[in-house]
């Protein structure tokens, strides 16, 4: 086997938290949308507890908002924490809501602006897009993560913002505090890497949640052969698929649908340099083995 260093060069990585790839429902595709209100998450992720509260159900774009903000402020932040002073400080901190062990740690500051989180983003610099990004902030940072094992607990919002006027009286300042487990991703503990330009070539927003469960989940230059139904569980956040016989046939179509936007998307994964996606059977049996490719210095190395 050899490496071949490819040309095209990766702009923006975000260093995620292990814990968020690993929380099924927190980011699902909403058609039309409808987004749920008031979802209550519940696991057990390495022992401990996990009780997500989401006042306004999250999808792709959310993910590409924050994924951006993680990517920012890996280039450029400051610390906050329950000591820092001044008033915007302050605010920020106070509406992170950080309690119990969450209290000592230290969250991250990062300041930039509409503009630029947009131009991250990829997306159009119009007023609809603004918008767009103004209302996934909200969304974000109501929030609420609540970790709890023997002698431990941690309790915090994703994020905090704040947006306020430019030297010429515009809102495009943006000043938003993450949480003390972002920042330790970003600054270098345990992380899942993230890469932001291939998702800004991806399709469907489908594609891009899975991106994103993969990339949590295989190691780069590791591969991973797991059942379509599963990687359908995991995005939509629904049940282990039932056997045919006991579901209407509302559901057999709605699983049918699921699993072929499923195959759409690795299908385009596929396509994205340095990925190896086959797929192997389908129905409740299909599956695919997808190797994600390995990267050093910002380069993707391809396999031949």
């Amino acid at each position: 086997m050899t490496i071949k260093i490819m040309n095209s060069k990766v702009n923006f990585f975000a260093l995620v938290d292990p814990l968020l790839g690993r929380i099924t429902g927190l980011f699902i595709p909403v058609a039309n949308g409808k987004r749920e209100s008031n979802v209550v998450l519940s696991s057990v992720i390495s022992e401990h507890k996990l009780r997500v509260n989401i006042e306004q159900g999250l999808d792709y774009s959310d993910q590409s908002i924050l994924f951006s903000l993680i990517a920012l402020a890996g280039i450029d932040r400051k610390i906050i924490n329950e000591n820092s002073k001044g008033p915007r400080s302050t605010y920020l901190w106070n509406n992170l809501n950080a309690k119990y062990n969450a209290t000592s740690e230290n969250a991250i500051l990062l300041s930039t602006t509409q503009a630029k989180i947009i131009s991250v983003l990829g997306w159009n610099k119009s007023g609809h897009e603004y918008d767009r990004l103004k209302e996934g902030l909200d969304r974000l940072s109501k929030v609420d993560l609540h970790l709890t094992s023997e002698g431990y607990e941690w309790k915090s919002s994703m994020l905090s913002y704040l947006i306020s006027k430019n030297d010429i009286g515009r809102e495009d300042v943006v000043d938003v505090v993450l949480n003390s487990r972002i920042a330790r991703a970003i600054d270098g503990e345990q992380f899942n890497r993230i890469c932001l330009e291939e998702r800004k070539q991806l399709k469907s927003n489908v594609a891009m949640l899975v991106h994103a469960w993969l990339s949590s989940n295989i190691n780069p230059g590791e591969v991973l052969t797991p059942f379509l139904d599963t990687l359908v569980q995991r995005i939509w956040n629904t049940d282990k698929c039932q056997s045919n016989t006991a579901l209407t046939a509302y559901e057999k179509k709605e699983v049918r649908r699921k699993r072929g936007m499923m195959v759409d998307a690795l299908r385009d994964i596929a396509e994205l340099r340095g990925w190896q996606v086959e797929l192997i059977g389908n129905g409740a049996t299909g599956k695919a083995t997808v190797r994600r490719p390995r990267v050093f210095k910002g380069v993707v190395k391809e396999e031949v």
